[in-house]
C-alpha cells in the first residue's frame, strides 16, 4: 500500500497535479453574480459545458439578462450575417466555416456558427 502511493506521488510530480484549461470541459459556477456571469460566459465562449448555481433566483435572472446582453454584443462584433450568408447560400457548411475561422484565428475552440448555436441561433 505504501509503495503504491509513493508511485502515485511520484507520478504527480512528473506531470504535475493541476488540471490545464484544455482538459476542463465542463464548468460549475457557483454565484450568479458579475463575476461568476462572466466566468460563465467566457467558459461557455470557448466551448466549455457550464452550469451556474446561485442562493437566489434573482441572481440567476440578473445573470441570464447579462448572458443575453454579451451574446447580442457577441452577434454584432462577430459580423455573425457573414457567416450566415455563406451558409444560406450554399457556399459553405458551417462546418467549414468554423474550421476556416479557427484555423485564421488560431487559439478559437469555436467559429461563429458554433457560436451562434451557443447564443441561441442555430445553424
Amino acid at each position: 500500500m505504501i509503495a503504491a502511493q509513493r508511485g502515485i506521488d511520484k507520478s504527480r510530480e512528473k506531470r504535475g497535479s493541476y488540471i490545464t484549461h484544455r482538459q476542463l470541459n465542463k464548468l460549475t459556477v457557483l454565484g450568479a453574480g458579475v463575476l461568476g456571469g462572466q466566468i460563465a460566459w467566457q467558459s461557455a465562449f470557448k466551448g466549455k459545458a457550464v452550469v451556474v448555481y446561485d442562493l437566489y433566483e434573482a441572481g440567476l435572472e440578473q445573470c441570464r439578462g447579462a448572458q443575453q446582453q454579451y451574446a447580442d454584443i457577441y452577434r454584432q462584433s462577430l459580423d455573425a450575417n457573414a457567416a450566415m450568408t455563406l451558409v444560406v447560400n450554399g457556399v459553405a457548411t458551417p462546418e467549414t466555416v468554423d474550421r476556416t475561422f479557427m484555423i485564421a484565428n488560431r487559439g478559437c475552440q469555436l467559429g461563429p456558427c458554433g457560436m451562434l448555436d451557443i447564443v441561441g441561433m442555430t445553424t
